[in-house]
């Protein structure tokens, strides 16, 4: 294990000699490559360079020499074949190649409720972004949201790496029963629907007296006209809406014990 010195003797007769014999034991090389864990982006090349002995051989390749420059298509080990003093180590070396992201996803939307389940199907990412419109995000790999309404709304989710991004939007439906609720009480009414300019909410047998808010949202939860309880709701309300945009619109009454969302429709 180390290096050694032998003696031997012997003899012929009454006659003897004896001499040494050194056994000179090298240490292996002490190779190192750099980078140690080599990662590029698929099409580029990378040099890996090794020290710690005095002859080097790379393979695949049976290239000579201390630096090595690859460029693989995808992940690929390299065996390295270091010489020193007539002794030889050898050390693997895998460079990883990255795929560029790619961008998918599906929803399920929970039971009774506005808030949907995000399940990331993306491929090569190791980052996201999710942007579900109003100004609501998250870098969440699964998230969990909560719409305001019945809708169309535009999701977008960007899945990126070192390497770049993509980005896909799709257009999800989330839809609840908005009108059965409205039906369970003879209550409240709202009319027209569809509107041109003034719409119209009734309350009956007070019930404008437990009306903590009125609320206007467009169809991506823009919050675009409140009214609160310090505001005197009389029994029948008129609202003039004659300079939104035509299209879908939500409004939702806020009452002490409960909330009505109605779908209106501006033509």
């Amino acid at each position: 294990s180390q290096t050694t010195t032998y003696t031997v003797s012997g003899g012929i007769g009454n006659c003897s000699g004896s001499t040494t014999v050194t056994v000179t034991v090298n240490p292996l090389p002490n190779v190192l490559v750099l980078p140690s864990n080599p990662a590029i982006c698929k099409g580029e090349s990378i040099t890996l360079i090794a020290t710690g002995a005095s002859d080097y051989v790379w393979n695949p390749g049976n290239l000579q020499g201390a630096s090595f420059t690859v460029a693989p298509e995808s992940t690929t080990t390299y065996v390295l074949e270091a010489v020193s003093e007539n002794c030889t180590s050898s050390i693997e070396v895998t460079v990883e190649v990255l795929e560029i992201p790619i961008a998918d996803f599906d929803y399920e939307q929970q039971a009774s409720s506005y808030t949907v389940n995000f399940i990331n199907n993306s491929a090569n990412a190791t980052n996201y972004f999710w942007n579900f419109g109003g100004g609501n995000s998250s870098t969440q790999q699964n998230p969990t949201f909560g719409f305001p309404f019945d809708g169309v709304y535009p999701v977008t989710l960007i899945a990126s790496n070192q390497c770049g991004s993509d980005t896909i939007i799709v257009n999800i439906s989330v839809l609840k029963l908005n009108l059965e609720e409205l039906m369970q009480s003879n209550e409240i009414r709202f009319y027209p629907n569809p509107f041109r300019d003034n719409v119209f909410l009734e309350f009956q047998n007070n019930v404008h007296l437990a009306v903590k808010s009125l609320e206007l949202y467009d169809i991506s939860g823009k919050l675009i006209y409140m009214s609160i309880s310090g505001f005197n709701i009389s029994e029948t309300e008129k609202i003039n809406l004659e300079y939104l945009e035509p299209g879908t619109y939500f409004f939702r009454i806020n009452l002490k014990d409960s909330i009505f969302n109605i779908k209106i429709i501006k033509i």
